[in-house]
């Protein structure tokens, strides 16, 4: 992880680290409250990735962020630290098949008085989370040269 580190304190890499950790890990911290205590969870995949991890330093720790696609199934591992909060970006239809810790995301809702913002975005406080749902991978394809 040094070298991550590293990456976020040289300013000519600072590009590659906003890219890397906001686009490909899926974490970005909200504007209203600076320093990861809120932070959004959106990660995307372009068409040759299917698993990536990434560890995003903070001032609280790391947040640990695991997430595999295969086909449709769509799986990721979170660790949200202690005393922050994650806004979790999904679909109508992602949020129809999500699960958190194996449990469908009504019963867990319900459990955990988990909020939902806009009918998409799920509101998570701190811990370990494993969450599944399914998910459409966009194939690109390119005609001609």
């Amino acid at each position: 992880m040094a070298a991550a580190t590293n990456l976020l304190n040289n300013p000519m890499h600072s590009g590659f680290s906003a890219y890397f950790y906001e686009s490909l890990g899926g974490i970005k911290s909200s504007v209203d409250a600076v320093r990861y205590k809120v932070f959004t969870v959106n990660p995307q995949f372009p068409t040759q990735i299917i698993q990536k991890s990434v560890k995003v330093p903070t001032s609280f720790g790391y947040i640990h962020n695991n997430c595999e696609l295969k086909e449709t199934n769509f799986t990721m591992n979170l660790v949200v630290l202690f005393n922050t909060q994650a806004h979790l970006v999904l679909t109508e239809k992602e949020l129809a098949s999500l699960k958190i810790n194996g449990i469908a995301f009504e019963t867990f809702q319900r459990e955990n008085k988990t909020q939902i913002i806009n009918n998409s975005t799920i509101i998570i406080g701190s811990g370990d989370y494993k969450i599944e749902f399914f998910k459409i991978k966009v194939w690109r394809v390119i005609y001609g040269l």
